[in-house]
């Protein structure tokens, strides 16, 4: 009326604000009575993860920055990541989101891990993330799914159910590549801890070869150093005559010492050969002996499907009954029974006109009843 017009300089988001935090708390609450809060931290992250399903903006530089992280890692490791394009702010980010997710269940065979990242924004940008729908489909993936919002003050619902939540989506890159890392520390540490133990059995394996071969030469040296004295003795009781056979003997002393030695080192070869043949023959057994016993338990199973009444009712059998129970005598039915008969594709329900017994193809004995036919129906 006086012509006066209004700029809106700022807006207090206090109160929607505060409206927001409410309904955040209201759907953790109601996804801590579902149990579904920590549904997806059961699940165990893959050891090695290589196969990574990225839900996330084309153009958001949060997306460039992971694959430029997890592209030029500086370990050189080479890890698969397919982008699956989703609105990740604005009304329709939910359901965009979830339609990614269901497109990656779709494959999750093939997925090691589930990324959901962005590249930051403000509290109200980042309130598609607080929905129930998303906060549940998340909870219920069957693989792990690693959050990067890129907000470093309170966490959004998905970042509470998700199995990890990182600040960034660099952060998540790190947090998969360290992962890898560790592993291959790990590895690197037991080759080590094998090669060290590897050589300090072959140190004590030599020390005992040295002190075994020591007491040996020592033996053979003091063995020899007797028989010489001896011959010694023999030479100057006998003269120089005998001198010539005693450097003989002594002569063939030593060959056979030599020839000693030869052998035992040949035995233990042997021995050693011998000891590889029985651990190859004994792995050869097991094998034979599972394949043996997995042929008989086939044997079992075709002989067991032989059996099978619907088997027998397939080959032209029929089976009777009468009140539930099966019939395989005259005795006890009675003109009037109302008796079932259960062929191989149909079930025939009967009324008993009349008995009759036959024993051993001689005796015979029928009663024949007078009584109207009530009809038989069959029931398929």
């Amino acid at each position: 009326v006086y012509g006066l017009s209004l700029n809106i300089l700022d807006i207090d988001p206090t109160y929607s604000l505060g409206e927001m935090a409410r309904k955040k708390r209201e759907i953790i609450d109601r996804l801590t009575r579902e149990a579904l809060i920590n549904r997806n931290k059961s699940l165990s992250l893959p050891i090695v993860p290589q196969k990574i399903a990225v839900i996330s903006s084309p153009s958001a530089a949060g997306y460039e920055d992971f694959v430029d992280h997890i592209n030029n890692n500086p370990y050189g490791y080479s890890l698969f990541h397919d982008l699956f394009p989703a609105l990740m702010q604005g009304e329709k980010a939910e359901t965009s989101i979830i339609s990614a997710l269901d497109r990656i269940q779709k494959k999750c065979a093939y997925f090691d891990l589930a990324v959901i990242i962005r590249g930051g924004g403000s509290q109200v940008d980042l309130s598609c993330f607080d929905g129930y729908n998303l906060a549940r489909r998340i909870a219920e993936f069957p693989i792990p799914v690693i959050t990067g919002i890129g907000h470093e003050r309170d966490d959004t619902v998905i970042d509470i159910v998700a199995h990890t939540k990182c600040k960034t989506p660099t952060a998540v890159a790190e947090f998969i590549i360290s992962g890898i890392r560790g592993f291959e520390e790990r590895l690197i540490q037991l080759e080590s801890a094998l090669v060290t133990s590897t050589e300090r059995m072959i140190k004590d394996k030599r020390h005992i070869l040295a002190v075994q071969s020591s007491a040996l030469s020592y033996q053979s040296q003091s063995l020899l150093k007797n028989a010489k004295e001896s011959l010694s003795r023999l030479s100057l009781s006998m003269g120089y005559t005998p001198i010539k056979r005693v450097d003989s003997h002594l002569h063939r002393l030593k060959e056979n010492l030599s020839n000693l030695r030869f052998k035992t080192c040949r035995r233990l070869d042997l021995d050693k050969t011998r000891l590889f043949s029985i651990s190859r023959d004994l792995t050869s057994n097991i094998m034979r002996v599972m394949k043996e016993e997995y042929t008989r338990i086939e044997g079992f199973k075709r002989s067991l499907r032989y059996l099978d009444p619907v088997n027998i009712l397939e080959r032209g059998y029929s089976i009777t009954s009468v009140n539930g129970k099966i019939i395989r005598e005259i005795e006890g039915i009675n003109r009037g029974d109302v008796i079932q008969t259960r062929i191989r594709r149909g079930l025939i329900k009967s009324t008993v006109d009349s008995l009759k017994e036959v024993s051993n193809g001689k005796k015979e004995r029928e009663d024949n009843l007078q009584s109207s036919h009530n009809g038989a129906g069959v029931d398929t």
